[in-house]
């Protein structure tokens, strides 16, 4: 009990810390004219945690509309975050963020313009998800978060998103199941359709057996997405994993033109990801060769466990 109470109490602390900075970049939002919708963290804490367990969460995470993003990205500079990366950068992924950080505390943010999993226009789905929150205070300060509806779905794409990789997402999906109601998951599941999320939507309740039964009971569509959760099931790789999403998500073509990316992504995101290629061109078309020749050896057993995903899919 001595080492429990100890650590639960680092937690509590960090969550706290993780709060003031939140609510210190909704005031600055706020004052730029953005308005700003508080995800995941405290929210999901206070919703499903309520019988003590802790619910640590390492980073800030706001979501706001795709046409104040920019404006939203200057006023959190504004407190002393700078732009870490914008994912929209990073080949093969499901870009929905940018990821801020503030050195003086090493505080982390992750902008949201969208949430992952939502394939229709990212203007409308915030108008959606933005037309029912609910208020409530967070370090002293008045912060929206996503009304119920709204945060049941955003359990499923989480999970949907993460696959078995974390295990965290997985069980604020089971508790999440445990406590809304079946009409709050009905009205998720009409949010889902109405954003062009219910493929993703379906997929992540279908990660737990009592959401695969919650999946069932609300009728809703096979999908497309199940092969890619099966893979994750399986521990296949998340190269593989990956590749199985953009063929669900944007099919053959549009998956090849993205792999092309993924090999020879932008030099921005080159000198992110490798730290030696900012010291000059020569450095830079090193690490391209290096990433090239990596990624040949890996395309075999990719390709092989995609093919069999797929296969098995058709039976």
């Amino acid at each position: 009990m001595s080492s429990i109470a100890p650590r639960a109490i680092a937690l509590t602390a960090h969550a706290l810390a993780r709060d003031v900075a939140t609510a210190e970049a909704v005031e600055a939002l706020r004052g730029a004219g953005v308005r700003s919708i508080v995800l995941k963290g405290p929210s999901i804490a206070r919703w499903l945690y309520g019988d003590g367990s802790p619910r640590p969460y390492a980073d800030s995470d706001v979501l706001v509309s795709p046409a104040r993003l920019a404006a939203g990205a200057r006023a959190l500079e504004s407190i002393g975050y700078s732009l870490h990366l914008d994912d929209r950068s990073v080949p093969g992924t499901d870009s929905h963020h940018l990821w801020l950080q503030r050195h003086g505390d090493g505080c982390r943010l992750e902008l949201h313009w969208r949430l992952p999993g939502v394939r229709g226009p990212a203007e409308p789905a915030w108008r959606e998800l933005s037309a029912n929150t609910e208020v409530t205070s967070l370090a002293g300060v008045e912060v929206e978060f996503l009304g119920l509806p709204a945060r049941a779905l955003h359990l499923a794409l989480h999970a949907a998103g993460h696959g078995f990789d974390l295990e965290k997402p997985l069980e604020d999906l089971r508790r999440g199941v445990r406590v809304a109601p079946a009409s709050c998951w009905r009205a998720a599941a009409e949010l889902a359709a109405a954003i062009g999320a219910l493929d993703a939507f379906a997929a992540g309740l279908r990660a737990i057996s009592e959401g695969a039964e919650l999946a069932a009971r609300l009728d809703l569509p096979g999908a497309r997405f199940s092969t890619v959760m099966e893979m994750s099931a399986a521990r296949a790789s998340s190269r593989s994993v990956n590749v199985q999403k953009l063929l669900c998500d944007r099919g053959a073509a549009a998956t090849a033109r993205e792999l092309v990316r993924v090999a020879l992504p932008s030099a921005h995101f080159m000198r992110f990801r490798y730290p030696g290629a900012r010291s000059g061109r020569i450095a830079l078309a090193t690490a391209y060769a290096r990433r090239l020749v990596s990624l040949a050896a890996e395309l075999l057993p990719v390709f092989r466990s995609v093919g069999r995903a797929n296969l098995r899919s058709r039976r």
